[in-house]
């Protein structure tokens, strides 16, 4: 009987994760055959398809720093791949993250004929970020069983799972505050928010006015925004209609 197999690359890997390899490099992987039955063995074609993956490659940020230092304009960065064995080489998904940096602009108040002028830079920088609701949310909304509920919390919300989860996307070498401004207010119902779940540090907000959330936060920093509301209306109150919008906004610090 003639039996065709390719069923050896869970033992080839097992050997492979755990062979030292020789001088130059190479694993030999043993193979062996037996059989129950009198009669002749052959082995033909055999063909070993091995692939690695190396990810994630990192470059040297120093080396890349150094490329640009000493670039103009749009600049195209060499990148060598080579390999000491034989086989192909694959490079797909590049990535190329840039925190950018800032930029300057020359602000000029002079007389018509410039004898009198007065020249100053302007650096402005980049505060930016990205927020993501909790799964299946999209807004903030507070659902208070009665006139009278304590401590209720937007839906979806957690101790470990802030309403919004924030990453600062401010580069250029300045850190940046965050602030949150809410539109409309009931004077029966207090709104404190916190970057930490612990309502006791948080912040009342005030109609109309940016109240802080966070301070000093730099680039790629992550964190999060929990709110409370406590109700105190009568029943004749509107405080089941209390709706308000939310505006959120990051400004550099000390800019």
């Amino acid at each position: 009987n003639t039996i065709t197999t390719d069923d050896f690359g869970t033992s080839m890997n097992t050997f492979l994760d755990s062979c030292v390899v020789d001088s130059e490099d190479f694993c030999y992987i043993p193979m062996q055959a037996f059989s129950n039955t009198l009669g002749t063995m052959t082995f033909d074609d055999i063909r070993i398809n091995y692939t690695h993956n190396p990810n994630p490659i990192l470059l040297n940020i120093t080396l890349v720093q150094s490329y640009l230092d000493n670039s103009e304009n749009f600049t195209t960065i060499p990148i060598n791949i080579k390999s000491d064995g034989v086989g192909n080489i694959t490079v797909d998904d590049l990535k190329y993250d840039y925190a950018g940096g800032n930029s300057s602009v020359i602000v000029r108040a002079h007389k018509n004929d410039y004898s009198v002028n007065v020249t100053n830079n302007i650096t402005y920088y980049y505060s930016g970020w990205n927020g993501v609701f909790p799964d299946k949310v999209s807004f903030i909304e507070f659902i208070p069983d009665t006139s009278t509920s304590k401590n209720v919390t937007p839906w979806k919300q957690t101790s470990s799972t802030p309403i919004i989860n924030f990453t600062s996307t401010a580069y250029g070498g300045k850190t940046l505050d965050f602030s949150v401004l809410m539109n409309d207010s009931e004077s029966c119902i207090n709104t404190t928010i916190t970057d930490a779940n612990n309502k006791t540090a948080g912040s009342l907000l005030v109609l109309n006015t940016f109240v802080n959330l966070t301070t000093s936060k730099s680039y790629l920093t992550t964190f999060g925004m929990w709110g409370w509301d406590d109700y105190a209306c009568s029943t004749s109150a509107s405080w089941d209609l209390f709706d308000p919008w939310y505006y959120l906004r990051a400004c550099c610090q000390n800019c």
